[in-house]
């Protein structure tokens, strides 16, 4: 597998707060940033789906739909799944 790199340009402060930081966790600068970049994307999913929440629940009614169907799925069936205790013997114990 062929990694593509590219250059980036950053004020040398930046860059020496990169610096400082790999170093202090023993660590590349892009492994540094390949961790940033991780966390920011995951920070932006997170955002997002607060976000929807925020517009669900803006709407009662959509927010009251939304909530009948997390309650039906947490009641499910109310039996035992056999298929999944067969799956999964580990978990009826």
């Amino acid at each position: 597998m062929t990694t593509s790199l590219t250059t980036i340009k950053v004020e040398k402060g930046v860059r020496d707060q990169l610096a400082e930081v790999a170093r202090s966790r023993h660590t590349s600068m892009r492994a540094l940033l390949a961790e940033f970049a991780e966390q920011a994307a995951r920070d932006q999913r997170w955002a997002e789906i607060d976000a929807a929440y925020t517009r669900l629940q803006d709407d009662p009614e959509q927010w009251a739909d939304y909530l009948a169907e997390l309650d039906s799925w947490d009641k499910g069936t109310g039996e035992a799944d056999e298929l999944a205790a067969e799956e999964w013997p580990e978990y009826q114990q």
